[in-house]
């Protein structure tokens, strides 16, 4: 899929949202989501972009948080490749970035294992954005060359935990850890 007007068949397009405000999607992000038949948005998704849909577009509230779901990630990818093979074209608006912890990969799976064209569409993950709109560079000449951004959502005694704490917890770059509010000690 390599232009903006409506695409012949069914498609797929994994549409970085941006760290929240709608005017931080972009412009790539903001076409696809203008001629979808189907949107299958995510709770951290700048949800004032619904509006810039289409008439009678199908939108599918996929929000997922801590210890809840309105849908599975088996039942998301479902709902795309369903729509899709359908011959609709499917934003699955996400917030952030489509690849940064957004289960992204997971999606693109599904829909190659589906022959379903995918498009990946990136967005600004707010592991940079926060911080920039705070005034905090994550990497400054001089000070720190590298910036690791690492989940807090899995313990870290957890046997599938991957993050070397001990390592970055010893090394001069800057951390960034997303989803790490429930863990922080009271």
């Amino acid at each position: 899929m390599t232009g903006v007007d409506r695409p012949s068949g069914g498609w797929v397009a994994l549409v970085g949202g941006g760290p929240g405000r709608a005017d931080l999607i972009t412009v790539r992000g903001l076409r696809l989501l203008r001629i979808a038949d189907v949107v299958v948005v995510d709770r951290l998704a700048p949800r004032e972009l619904l509006a810039e849909t289409r008439s009678g577009v199908e939108i599918i509230d996929a929000g997922k948080a801590p210890h809840g779901h309105n849908l599975t990630q088996d039942e998301i990818n479902a709902v795309i490749v369903d729509r899709g093979r359908r011959g609709l074209g499917v934003v699955r608006l996400k917030g952030g970035d489509p690849f940064v912890f957004g289960r992204g990969g997971e999606e693109a799976l599904a829909c190659a294992a589906a022959g379903l064209p995918c498009e990946i569409v990136p967005g600004v993950t707010s592991a940079v954005a926060v911080p920039a709109l705070a005034g905090i560079p994550v990497t400054h000449r001089g000070i720190t060359q590298d910036v690791s951004i690492v989940s807090g959502h899995v313990d870290p005694s957890h046997p599938g935990s991957t993050v070397d704490w001990d390592a970055l917890a010893t090394g001069p770059g800057t951390v960034v850890v997303l989803m790490g509010v429930a863990a922080l000690a009271g």
